[in-house]
């Protein structure tokens, strides 16, 4: 039988769950915790005890030590056997006085016991202490587990940290070289050297620079993301234009490679709702990513329409690449993320323009994700929230 106060409890008052064979020692023992603003179950077995325990823990047990079936004592070290109540303040009620069971009791893990017949503010001042000790108890706990988490939390940003300055140290160094040679050929060779070659080194010095420009944007959208500190401002526009900037802007570094980029756009103003700086930045990335993963001489689809499903506007870049494995796609929008596939013309990738593709996109209410078989390319997908 299972005893319920009959006024409205506060959730937040401690629970004593009291576990005798007798009821009337449950009701009597449950109306002097009761006055003193407690919320009290009653189990008449062990049985019964474990299966409350199983839906709903008490802040302390007051235990009968001589029940049938399974006595106080075998149940008090099932108790502390199971990780679920094995930090449960356990009392014995006992009639025994003998010094070896008060003992035997402690070994098992109880942490007082009060002789029968008792007095109501014995009963409660032992309740209570216990109590209280366990409220500082699980204090201590939470704390060191708030410590733990913290600690980690620093040590993941001490390593992110390092990755930063090795992305910044490594991936700016070798486009700020080719940068620094190619104005040094130019200031020393300019007056002999052709119109093609001159215009050549230029090419490759914006390359660069735009190259270093996406790494500078893709750690500090990283930054501002992980700070909270990114501020999107979305408008109702229309995205064809952004695709074709997009689009325009990539085709030469597409052709570079033999690679031809192609526009497929289905209905006219397809109106999204969004960051039009950052959705322009999310598309970038996607078809810088196919791009820079393509072989030579393969073809790349930006494709945008309207998706009537579920009234939003898709955005798909599909290439020919060589495709994402099971296993890579568990990692594919992490950050730092390297995956089994290389850049095919020495490019290089920081493991952040996915990890921000799906922050920005998400932030956005929108979603993101890839369709992919090994061998035979990727397709990524953006739906963004229509007008």
């Amino acid at each position: 039988m299972t005893t319920e106060p009959q006024q409205q409890v506060n959730p937040a008052l401690p629970t004593i769950l009291i576990v005798d064979d007798v009821v009337q020692n449950i009701e009597v023992v449950g109306i002097m915790l009761r006055d003193q603003g407690v919320k009290v179950i009653g189990a008449t077995s062990a049985e019964q005890a474990f299966r409350i325990l199983e839906t709903r823990l008490a802040d302390l047990i007051l235990l009968d030590v001589q029940m049938p079936e399974m006595d106080g004592f075998a149940a008090c070290g099932h108790l502390k056997k199971n990780p679920r109540t094995k930090n449960i303040p356990v009392i014995f009620l006992t009639a025994k006085t003998e010094t070896a069971d008060i003992l035997r009791g402690f070994e098992l893990g109880a942490v007082d016991y009060i002789l029968k017949p008792f007095q109501p503010a014995e009963l409660f001042a032992r309740v209570k202490a216990h109590i209280e000790l366990k409220q500082l108890r699980d204090a201590a706990l939470n704390h060191n587990d708030d410590l733990r988490t913290a600690n980690e939390q620093l040590l993941q940003l001490d390593r992110e940290k390092n990755e930063f300055l090795g992305i910044a140290a490594h991936d700016l160094k070798n486009p700020l070289t080719n940068i620094i040679l190619a104005a040094e050929m130019i200031d020393h060779y300019h007056e002999t050297m052709p119109k093609d070659q001159l215009l050549k080194r230029v090419e490759q010095m914006g390359l660069s620079a735009l190259y270093m420009r996406s790494i500078v944007t893709n750690l500090l959208d990283i930054n501002a993301l992980e700070s909270g500190q990114l501020t999107l401002s979305p408008s109702n526009f229309d995205i064809i234009p952004h695709i074709n900037e997009v689009a325009a802007s990539y085709t030469e570094r597409a052709k570079a490679k033999d690679i031809q980029l192609k526009t497929e756009i289905t209905g006219t103003a397809l109106n999204v709702y969004a960051d039009p700086i950052k959705t322009k930045e999310v598309i970038e990335n996607l078809v810088s990513n196919a791009v820079k993963y393509s072989p030579y001489g393969k073809r790349i689809w930006l494709r945008v329409s309207h998706s009537v499903s579920n009234a939003t506007i898709r955005v798909e870049v599909q290439d020919e690449g060589p495709g994402i494995s099971e296993d890579d796609k568990t990692k594919l929008f992490g950050k730092f993320a390297r995956l089994t596939a290389q850049p095919t013309g020495d490019e290089h990738s920081t493991g952040l323009g996915l990890s921000i593709v799906k922050r920005l996109v998400e932030a956005m209410r929108g979603s993101v994700w890839c369709e992919s078989l090994v061998g035979k390319g990727a397709t990524f997908i953006v739906e963004l929230p229509q007008s």
